[in-house]
């Protein structure tokens, strides 16, 4: 759960700041999914 928690604010601040960032937001999700963080 670490992992994740400190992944978060960095997601949110991309998904925020970049409109681009909706796409990689998601696949970064599925990558953490994968990894099982």
């Amino acid at each position: 759960m670490k992992g994740l928690l400190s992944h978060i604010p960095i997601l949110i601040f991309l998904y925020k700041r970049v409109p681009e960032a909706r796409t990689s937001f998601r696949q970064g999700l599925q990558f953490i999914s994968i990894r099982g963080y």
